[in-house]
C-alpha cells in the first residue's frame, strides 16, 4: 500500500507540486493502532479496575486527564471507555481522593486502602501509584481475602475462650497465627503482581519501539494470568473452609476421566519441552465425586509441569489389592522427574493426626518449595497443595508421598471404590 502527501502552489511564474511518499509513516500509525488494541484486549481481561490518569493544566488548577483505562474502570463510572477517556479526576472522584492522588504525585509514596462496599456487599481494594508524569489507580474485589482474614479474627476468638486443654490451645494459636502469615504473603503476591501490571501500562504510553510494546504485553499476560490463577485457588480454598463443599457421588469411568485430563493437559507440558505419559487399564468403574478427583489430579500434574525443568510426568491408575474384600479402593499415581520436596514437607502433607481441617502446612509449604523448585514458585503452590489434602479429606482419599532429592517425586492417592450411604 502506497500513501503520498500532494501540495501544490500557484504564483506568477507557474505552478509547483510537490508530492512525499508517506506509505512508512501510514504503516507504522496502522501498526501502532493494532499495538494500541491490543493493549485495550489485555486491561479488559484484568479481573480489577485499572486506569492511567495524566497530569495536566485544566482551567486554573491542576488535573488529572484519563489517558487509558479497561472496562471495567469505565462501568465504575456506568461509561464506556471512549466516554471516559479525556474526563478529569475532578470530575470523576471526590475532593478527598483528589487531594490525595494529588499527594501521591507531589510525594511519591503509594496510597492504598480497603472499602466496604455496602449495596454490594463486597470489599473493595483501592490502590493508587505515581508513575513519572502520571498515576495508576487500580481497584480489586478483595471480598474474598477478607472473608478470610475474618474467619482468621473468628478463630483467634474461640481459642482465647475455649477451654480445651493447655497444648491443644497452644498448637491451635500457632496454626492461626502461621495462617495469617500466609494470608499476608499472599496478599503481598497480589500487590506485587498488580505493581508490575500497573508500572508496565504506564510504560506503554512512553514506549518508543514496536519491540517494547510487545515485551511489555507479554509481561502483562503473564502477571494477569498468574493473578487469575491465584484469585481462582483462594476461592477454592474459601469454599472448602467454610464447608461449602459437599460430596457429589454418582458413578463414572475413572479411566476416562483421567485419560482426557492427561489429553487435555499434553501441550503445557509439551511448550516445556516435557513428556506427560500415562498407563492404566482402558476401564475403571468406580463409584465416587468425578469433580473433586479431577481436581485432584489436576493440581498434582500441573504442579509437577509448572516445577520440574527437564524430563517429565507420568499417570497411572489401577485397582488396589487390599486384604479387606469389604472395602475395596482404587489409586492413581502421579510421579515426575523434578528436584524432590523434603521430608518435613511430606510430613506435613501426609499427617493425618490432625485430621480437624486445622492443618499448618500452608506456609510451610511456600517456604520449603521456594527453596527446592524455582525462583518462580509463589503462594500459589502451597495453595494449590492445601487444597489437595483437604479435597482428599474430603473424599475419604489417603495421600502416600516418596520423594529424593534430585531424582523426582511421586504421590499415590487411595479412594474407596464406592461409598456407603450414611
Amino acid at each position: 500500500m502506497f500513501c503520498f502527501f500532494v501540495t501544490r502552489q500557484v504564483d506568477q511564474t507557474g505552478v509547483v507540486v510537490s508530492i512525499l511518499d508517506i506509505s512508512q509513516r501510514k504503516a507504522a500509525e496502522l501498526e501502532l493502532t493494532n499495538t494500541i488494541g491490543s493493549l485495550q484486549a489485555v486491561l479488559d481481561s484484568f479481573p480489577g479496575a485499572i486506569g492511567f490518569l495524566k497530569a495536566v493544566s485544566h482551567g486554573n488548577s491542576d488535573d488529572f486527564e484519563v489517558v487509558v483505562c479497561n472496562l471495567n474502570y469505565a462501568a465504575l463510572f456506568q461509561m464506556s471507555v471512549e466516554q471516559i477517556i479525556g474526563k478529569y479526576a475532578s470530575e470523576l472522584y471526590p475532593s478527598e481522593l483528589q487531594q490525595t492522588i494529588k499527594e501521591v504525585l507531589e510525594t511519591g509514596k503509594p496510597f492504598y486502602e480497603e472499602n466496604f462496599n455496602a449495596t454490594e456487599n463486597k470489599w473493595i481494594g483501592l490502590s493508587v501509584t505515581r508513575h513519572d508524569h502520571g498515576l495508576v489507580i487500580t481497584a480489586l474485589d478483595i471480598t474474598v481475602l477478607k472473608e478470610a482474614e475474618n474467619q482468621h479474627a473468628l478463630w483467634m476468638q474461640e481459642l482465647i475462650g475455649s477451654n480445651q486443654m493447655l497444648q491443644s490451645l497452644d498448637n491451635m494459636r500457632e496454626y492461626s497465627l502461621k495462617r495469617g502469615e500466609f494470608l499476608r504473603s499472599t496478599s503481598h503476591d497480589l500487590r506485587g503482581s498488580f505493581g508490575i501490571i500497573m508500572g508496565a501500562t504506564a510504560l506503554l504510553d512512553i514506549m518508543d519501539t514496536e519491540e517494547e510494546r510487545t515485551r511489555t504485553l507479554s509481561m502483562i499476560q503473564r502477571n494477569l494470568r498468574q493473578v487469575a490463577s491465584m484469585m481462582n485457588q483462594l476461592l477454592d480454598l474459601s469454599r472448602l473452609e467454610t464447608g461449602q463443599e459437599t460430596l457429589q457421588i454418582t458413578q463414572f469411568d475413572a479411566a476416562e476421566m483421567l485419560t482426557q485430563l492427561v489429553q487435555s493437559i499434553t501441550p503445557m507440558a509439551n511448550d516445556k519441552g516435557l513428556w506427560l505419559r500415562f498407563d492404566g487399564p482402558q476401564s475403571l468403574w468406580i463409584t465416587g465425586d468425578i469433580v473433586k478427583v479431577q481436581r485432584i489430579a489436576q493440581n498434582l500434574i500441573v504442579n509437577a509441569i509448572k516445577y520440574i525443568q527437564k524430563g517429565g510426568v507420568t499417570v497411572s491408575w489401577g485397582s488396589e489389592d487390599t486384604e479387606e474384600s469389604n472395602a475395596p479402593r482404587w489409586q492413581f499415581i502421579v510421579e515426575d522427574t523434578g528436584m524432590g520436596i523434603s521430608s518435613v514437607l511430606i510430613e506435613k502433607l501426609t499427617n493425618n493426626s490432625e485430621k480437624t481441617g486445622l492443618q499448618e502446612p500452608v506456609l510451610h509449604i511456600h517456604e520449603e518449595n521456594s527453596k527446592l523448585k524455582s525462583s518462580n514458585s509463589s503462594s500459589g503452590e502451597g495453595i494449590g497443595l492445601f487444597i489437595v489434602k483437604r479435597l482428599c479429606e474430603l473424599i475419604q482419599a489417603n495421600i502416600e508421598i516418596t520423594s529424593r532429592p534430585g531424582e523426582g517425586t511421586k504421590f499415590v492417592i487411595s479412594l474407596p471404590t464406592y461409598y456407603n450411604e450414611h
